[in-house]
């Protein structure tokens, strides 16, 4: 069973009429057996609860080794926001890409050559793995470690910084999020 009950974190100030609450919703998945499927569609509502309210910002976030192009959270998106001027796409999960295959994702990073429009363009991140979590690897850490990679490892390195790292990503979050306010 799915609780509708989420946790969330609202940040307020004493400067600023606005408050900003952040909602980390489960994923979406796929089952395997035909007895799952009533929680797949709890978990659905519960998404779809918080993508359809206009003044949230999606976050769609993708393995880049994955097939992007048929991702379901994508095609959620882009119904709940056509214009996808509140959504931006984040693809994780670089360095578990195999050698050669990183070309769909490279094409998503240039907005203005990839096919799918979203108005704020993709951007990749790579987050701390288990065993950095494990070894409590902190988060300036991971971002050092983050930072390091992009700049060192092809293709990222030849991409360039505006689509690459959590900083890259916080600074449009940033922007889309005063655009919203």
């Amino acid at each position: 069973i799915v609780a509708p009950d989420v946790i969330c974190v609202t940040l307020w100030s004493p400067d600023f009429s606005e408050e900003l609450t952040l909602v980390d919703l489960p994923g979406l998945v796929q089952f395997q057996h035909h007895h799952e499927e009533e929680l797949l569609g709890q978990v659905e509502q519960l998404i779809l609860r918080y993508v359809n309210n206009p003044r949230s910002i999606l976050l769609p976030v993708i393995a880049a080794p994955t097939n992007i192009h048929n991702s379901k959270v994508l095609q959620w998106a882009r119904q709940v926001d056509p214009l996808t001027t509140r959504t931006i796409p984040v693809l994780t999960k670089p360095d578990l890409m195999d050698p050669g295959s990183e070309t769909d994702v490279l094409e998503l990073l240039q907005p203005q050559k990839a096919p799918s429009k979203f108005h704020h363009g993709f951007y990749l991140v790579m987050n701390r793995g288990q065993a950095q979590l494990d070894n409590g690897t902190s988060l300036q850490e991971g971002m050092e470690v983050e930072q390091e990679y992009f700049a060192t490892t092809l293709p990222w390195s030849a991409v360039g910084e505006p689509r690459l790292g959590i900083p890259a990503l916080r600074r449009q979050l940033a922007d889309v999020l005063w655009q919203l306010m």
